[in-house]
């Protein structure tokens, strides 16, 4: 409900109508720049395969950590071949083969009719047109290539093409050490496998290739397969650095991985793949992935190459064009292949003439499964993380008050090394703006840096007639501006204690150009520098406290906090770990990391890990001694029924018990009954 008020022209704007700021429109981007910058890049030059090989294998245990396990076994593929069809100098077949329990795989295999057998063989992995190996781009690959007598297994990736139905972009996994690139990466690696149980394919001579989200699925299985011969990715593999300066945001999240960015940059993973030969596709006029950046890569990665002697096996292949798989690119590719898995040296330009012709993409030839859908029952990206996460060790939780304090020092440690604490602070450097007085309050803007390149844009809005009795720091995912919008905001004034909004870094006056590419520009390059967004967040929270210290009369005042939606959970992570917050009342927060069908949520709050030491009841339970209000608790699904949400925080409920403390206070039902909880709470 909005309340009247005539501070308007602060709604909005604190930093950016008092001070040269142009540039917070690019805090985050300029932000992540700087740090990535301050991460050393690895040179090579002069090194020996000797001093090489313990580097490579420290790159490969991290990498492995970061991505999360690979199944211990193998199951049997049983595969299938759905359908087949004659295209004169090649077939097509549609097959399908499971690479984990109940999680079936489609894809199409070339083979070319005249080719001496065995054949050396393609897997083609695919990037994001969702259609995947139906795609016309992709076909064309596929029937260059066999037309030039390659065997080719074109896959569809996970919620691609017929696999639609499993899930794509589920950042929750990685609550449980799973990524999306991993299962990808898995997935590609047990399509080897179908490869070489092919009678017609040579298992000595396997190539893999794909462009843009498939060049980087094509880089990463390159690295952990060895039996990959010849890799050719295209249009994606470029230094992450050169990305973050000048090219697009292009990372799905799909390709994140956790922390990457603190042990390799992409010429050392491409440098583990020597002395195996690896060609470098890239346009040169793409706006995605720099053709610089890939340069680089080469330039780094041939120093490993040189190392075994042999340099001329890594190189690059330019197209001067756009962002594509383009006539060039696949001509390159196939001469590539041809040098180094048939042999012999590449023909000349117009012997690999264009003359691919393709299948309408709806066509039910380019189906893998039978009917061109993913089985019924199959696993999905929320089943398996299901099954994931029920076979994490659960936390032991206190059964006694003795227990108690061990239980809450290791929840604390756990969140303390998952929010990763910068090495430098801020200046804090707290800047007062020109105040604005409203019928029931003053309202004073100001801002503080919370580290080094993060603005933290507030208002501070006071009682008019009397010194405050307490603060509030205020939190919500659109913004400082969002507490101008609500009554219980002025309620909470009126009683007597301070309101403090801000907009922590991301959202309100920084969440910068396009509010959807914003939000996944910096949600992606949080979790690859190793930060979690939500943890950010969570720490300009506790900088707000530092900021309302230097301000006279509130120093000695009690601090309490309140965030909403997605800002609840950055309200709880600072409530945790910074114990001067009192009070926390949290509105429409998620209560549990564990579902069995997914998450409605935004993906901006499930930091990687997090459920090897901790869910959020743990977190809750771990802050207990200091008072809890849960307004509208959300589960995975949305409900936000107070049966449902008690028993995912049981354990908090148990550990209140157990250590004779206060449990938190779960309160539901319409806006108007759970706001006014909310102020008698933060009130009392």
């Amino acid at each position: 409900m909005k309340i009247r008020t005539d501070a308007d022209r602060i709604r909005t704007f604190v930093i950016t109508s008092n001070s040269e700021t142009d540039h917070y429109e690019e805090m985050m981007k300029n932000y992540f720049r700087t740090e990535k910058a301050k991460i050393p890049v690895a040179c090579y030059a002069g090194i020996t395969a000797e001093q090489w090989l313990p580097k490579r294998r420290a790159i490969l245990k991290k990498l492995a950590a970061a991505i999360g396990p690979f199944p211990e076994k193998k199951v049997p593929l049983k595969a299938r071949v759905n359908s087949k069809y004659d295209r004169g100098d090649y077939t097509i077949e549609g097959v399908s083969f499971y690479t984990r329990p109940n999680w079936p795989v489609s894809a199409l295999f070339y083979l070319p009719k005249k080719a001496r057998r065995p054949v050396p063989a393609i897997l083609l992995v695919h990037g994001h047109s969702f259609i995947q190996k139906a795609y016309t781009t992709y076909q064309k690959v596929a029937v260059h290539l066999a037309r030039n007598g390659y065997a080719v297994l074109a896959v569809d990736f996970v919620g691609g093409g017929e696999r639609k139905p499993q899930g794509h972009e589920n950042l929750f996994m990685y609550t449980a050490g799973m990524t999306v690139q991993g299962i990808m990466i898995w997935d590609n690696m047990r399509a080897i496998d179908y490869l070489t149980s092919r009678r017609e394919v040579d298992r000595r001579r396997i190539g893999i290739t794909g462009s843009s989200g498939g060049g980087n699925q094509a880089a990463f299985t390159t690295v952990f397969d060895e039996r990959i011969m010849v890799s050719c990715p295209v249009n994606a593999v470029c230094m992450f650095e050169e990305h973050e300066t000048v090219g697009i945001d292009a990372f799905c999240p799909c390709e994140v991985i956790p922390g990457i960015w603190q042990f390799a940059e992409y010429c050392d993973l491409m440098a583990t793949v020597a002395p195996r030969p690896l060609l470098i596709c890239q346009s040169v006029k793409d706006r995605l992935f720099p053709i610089k950046g890939a340069r680089e890569v080469v330039n780094r990665a041939r120093e490993v190459y040189r190392a075994y002697g042999v340099p001329e096996n890594i190189d690059i292949h330019e197209d001067y064009g756009p962002h594509s798989y383009a006539m060039s690119v696949r001509v390159g590719v196939i001469r590539w292949f041809d040098r180094y898995l048939k042999g012999i040296e590449p023909k000349s330009l117009a012997d690999y003439e264009d003359y691919t012709t393709v299948e309408n993409e709806s066509s039910e030839v380019l189906f893998g499964f039978p009917d061109g859908r993913l089985p019924k029952g199959a696993d999905t990206l929320d089943s398996l993380f299901a099954k994931a996460s029920e076979g994490l060790p659960r936390v032991r939780r206190p059964k006694n008050r003795a227990a108690f304090k061990p239980y809450a020092r290791a929840v604390f440690a756990h969140l303390s090394k998952l929010a990763a604490r910068p090495r430098e602070l801020g200046l804090l450097d707290v800047e007062e703006f020109p105040a604005v007085r409203t019928a029931w309050s003053n309202i004073r803007p100001f801002s503080f840096e919370s580290e080094p390149g993060i603005i933290v844009p507030s208002i501070l809005i006071e009682p008019l007639h009397a010194a405050p009795k307490s603060v509030v720091i205020y939190v919500h995912p659109n913004g400082k501006a969002h507490a101008l919008d609500l009554r219980s905001i002025q309620a909470i004034v009126e009683g007597g204690a301070a309101v403090l909004s801000i907009d922590a870094r991301g959202t309100g006056e920084t969440a910068g150009y396009g509010a959807g590419h914003s939000f996944w520009f910096t949600l992606n390059r949080s979790i690859m520098l190793g930060r979690h967004i939500s943890f950010m967040r969570a720490f300009d929270i506790s900088r707000a406290v530092d900021a309302l210290k230097t301000i006279s009369g509130y120093k000695q005042l009690p601090v309490y906090a309140w965030g909403e939606g997605e800002a609840a959970t950055w309200a709880l992570f600072a409530f945790a770990l910074d114990s001067r917050i009192k009070r926390l009342a949290t509105t429409d927060m998620l209560v549990t990391y564990r579902s069995n069908s997914g998450f409605v949520q935004t993906p901006a709050i499930f930091p990687a890990g997090i459920l090897f030491g901790a869910d959020i009841a743990d977190i809750v339970a771990a802050s207990l001694g200091r008072r809890i209000l849960i307004a509208r608790p959300e589960t995975p699904s949305g409900a936000t029924d107070l049966a449902s949400a008690r028993r995912a925080l049981k354990p908090a409920f148990d550990a209140a018990r157990a250590a004779a403390l206060p449990a938190p206070k779960l309160v539901s039902g319409s806006y108007e009954e759970t706001e006014s909880a909310i102020r008698r709470f933060l009130l009392a």
